[in-house]
């Protein structure tokens, strides 16, 4: 374990694109790498608060600036364009960090989100280890399985020639939109860029991990052959094993809860908690609120319906029976480890194809933001929690799940793409 090359860690996104990174760095730690998570201000608290060396990549001030964007939430090129462009101001920053540490030690590996582009950029120019994280099917173009997205819904019974259009007319069209945003950060740094479309660029052909299992998404035959699959990022935070009194104190008092949370960048949900509180009220459903932004909460809340500012899902979802949220792909995991039923209200980007997945499983439905309505989620939670064949498959997947280390797999992968190379530049 001694004298291990240094990794650094560039998420991009909100919590649900860190926390996988957090539990690969504890673990990368653990095996006696110098480990640094390079993202947004907004995490600084969490790696201090897990004992990972930080560093800053656009500030929590410009977060909390995107998260007010509405167009965040919209299932439409309006919130890819909000996600690209927080992600390309930063390329000058990430670019330089990179060329310091490699020239502080050339044994550096990079392990990036696939919106770090400036990784992906001085990738071309430097012979750097680079490893892309990907933690969502949906971000792979495929003609053979499709997914799911909003706008490009592609059904399996659509001619084979058909997918490969619509693909080509998509792939045009993202290029168009969000290549110039990223040349024009890249030029600051002397970078080429992107080479080939840019769904296909983003991704490290060095090594690729696909942070999911494959009865949640089986390889199609047409992704590239450094894209590994390894299992969910399951990482949230949790520090020990005991819920705190206010919480157990709330399990203890009656039924088994429906957990609601929109998910935790996002600010425009004062609909979807008033909502769910009718159901709750409508249902006679115990429910539990999920969000850090409290003013989004009812203000008068009865003793069946409590609000947290955040509890470890992992902690939490066993003891809950189902899930409320907006199909982000961490807040899935974790309840499929929990074996409980999934509802979700699907808003935009991977959430549509993680849908779908769901509903194809068997222990999951979903409806659009407009389709959250009183009756359609009272009449959806009963058809999922008052359903044993339901509840049996949820149970079926916690049990897959039991045997599924996702984060120790892309660890081992890293170090081993590492090996690898060394061995190579030896030669």
């Amino acid at each position: 374990m001694a004298n291990q090359p240094p990794i650094l860690l560039m998420p991009q996104g909100s919590a649900g694109d860190v926390h996988p990174f957090v539990g690969i760095g504890l673990e990368l730690q653990r095996r006696g790498h110098h480990v640094t998570l390079a993202t947004n201000g907004h995490f600084r608290g969490l790696a201090g608060k897990v004992g990972l060396s930080f560093y800053e990549i656009g500030s929590a001030e410009h977060f909390d600036e995107v998260t007010q964007n509405p167009d965040l939430w919209k299932p439409s090129i309006k919130s890819t364009k909000v996600v690209f462009g927080m992600s390309a101001q930063v390329i000058p920053q990430q670019v330089r960090l990179i060329q310091e540490r490699w020239e502080q030690d050339k044994r550096l590996i990079v392990v990036a989100g696939p919106l770090a582009f400036g990784a992906r950029l001085i990738s071309q120019t430097l012979p750097i280890k680079h490893v892309t994280v990907q933690l969502a099917p949906a971000v792979f173009p495929s003609v053979e399985h499709p997914p799911k997205l909003p706008g490009l819904y592609l059904p399996d019974w659509s001619p084979r020639w058909y997918r490969k259009w619509v693909w080509a007319m998509a792939l045009a069209i993202t290029d168009a939109l969000l290549i110039p945003k990223i040349r024009k950060y890249a030029r600051e740094v002397a970078c080429g860029i992107p080479d080939g479309h840019l769904m296909h660029w983003w991704n490290s052909p060095q090594l690729t991990l696909a942070m999911f299992p494959d009865w949640f998404a089986s390889r199609a035959s047409d992704w590239p052959n450094y894209v590994k699959l390894c299992g969910f990022g399951l990482y949230d935070e949790a520090t020990d094993d005991v819920l705190s009194p206010q919480i157990k104190t709330f399990l203890d008092a009656g039924p088994k809860p429906v957990v609601f949370t929109p998910g935790s960048a996002n600010v425009h949900a004062a609909d979807f908690f008033k909502t769910s509180l009718e159901v709750c009220k409508r249902s006679g459903r115990r429910g539990i609120f999920l969000t850090r932004y409290a003013d989004q909460i009812p203000t008068h809340l009865p003793q069946s319906v409590e609000h947290f500012d955040y509890v470890p899902l992992s902690k939490l979802l066993p003891h809950c029976s189902a899930l409320v949220y907006h199909g982000g792909i961490g807040t899935l995991s974790q309840a499929c480890k929990a074996g409980i039923p999934h509802l979700v209200m699907k808003l935009a980007h991977d959430q549509f194809d993680n849908a779908h997945r769901l509903e194809q499983l068997g222990v999951g439905l979903s409806c659009k933001p407009r389709g959250y309505t009183v009756n359609t989620v009272k009449d959806m939670l009963d058809q999922l929690i008052d359903r044993p064949k339901v509840l049996a498959r949820c149970k079926e997947l916690a049990v897959e799940m039991q045997s599924d280390n996702g984060i120790g797999k892309a660890c081992d992968m890293i170090e081993k793409l590492n090996a690898n190379l060394e061995t190579t530049s030896q030669i």
